[in-house]
């Protein structure tokens, strides 16, 4: 049904709406408690708005400001960014990472759009599966907080600060928490398509494409060399980087020898990036603070 989609013999909108109805990822995140309140195809901003308003039932310690403004947010945003990626997550504000602001906090959206992804990257429906669980990664992050190094405690917005130049004890700043957040992005997704033990051969969900597999190393070999080439600045943004390399760079390595990932194999990954609709880390990151924006 895909194929037949991809070549204009069958309606795209029907198989999107096959594929979202079946995905078992986003099944399990639509879930009482999951990480998402609805889920979009081609949607109305408006749509977007209307699907927080519905969400939002505001006990009595919650700010109302945040309430009103929040499903406005993420309307704007989708309109403005909307089209640059094939699946989104809106609202996307670091100033929610980690904080409960609702009961059931199922407030975020995703969002696909209506085309498919390059075909140099995405060519069999465990691609599909595989890119849109980047961003239930993302969302996973925004609510609980951003995950480093080997089981510890997330970061939440109050450990965030956004500007790089005064950064106090027991924080970090804007440029470490994209670093992070890239990173387990890139690594969660190299993990659930990479069997664990490495004489087993991929099964199910983890048989993505060779073209597909080459990106998802490819990202991961990037953010992994992006936090390497990061200087802290004080002795936690240390302890955070040395902790999360001593995570990533031994995997890294033993993934890249386990597939024989090399120069071919990087020359493709440069190539494949030139294609920023599917680079889903290209999704805007907004941090909020005192009415000021940032993005990261």
């Amino acid at each position: 049904a895909r194929a037949m989609a991809a070549r204009g013999v069958a309606s795209l909108d029907d198989f999107m709406e096959d594929f979202l109805l079946f995905s078992p990822r986003i099944q399990a995140a639509c879930q009482p408690g999951g990480l998402l309140g609805s889920v979009f195809y081609n949607p109305q901003p408006a749509s977007i708005a209307l699907a927080v308003k519905f969400q939002l039932a505001r006990e009595r310690w919650e700010p109302e400001l945040l309430h009103n403004d929040l499903g406005r947010m993420a309307a704007t945003q989708y309109r403005q960014f909307g089209h640059s990626a094939f699946a989104g997550i809106y609202p996307n504000t670091v100033s929610l990472i980690g904080e409960r602001i609702h009961r059931d906090r199922a407030l975020l959206q995703l969002v696909i759009n209506g085309n498919f992804p390059s075909e140099r990257i995405v060519r069999t429906n465990q691609d599909l599966e595989s890119l849109i669980g980047r961003q239930l990664t993302l969302a996973d992050q925004i609510i609980h907080g951003i995950r480093w190094g080997n089981g510890n405690g997330p970061l939440r917005s109050a450990d965030i600060r956004d500007d790089d130049r005064r950064i106090p004890e027991r924080t970090i700043t804007l440029s470490l928490a994209k670093t992070l957040i890239r990173l387990e992005i890139a690594g969660a997704e190299v993990g659930t398509i990479t069997p664990s033990d490495p004489h087993e051969q991929p099964r199910g969900w983890q048989q993505v494409s060779d073209a597909y597999r080459t990106f998802a190393v490819g990202q991961l070999s990037e953010a992994v060399r992006m936090a390497a080439q990061l200087t802290p600045h004080n002795a936690l943004e240390k302890t955070i980087l040395d902790s999360t390399l001593d995570k990533y760079q031994p995997y890294m390595a033993e993934v890249v020898q386990r597939l024989d990932w090399g120069r071919a194999s990087h020359a493709a990954y440069e190539g494949q990036k030139q294609d920023a609709r599917v680079d889903l880390l290209a999704q805007p990151i907004f941090a909020q603070s005192d009415g000021a924006r940032k993005q990261l």
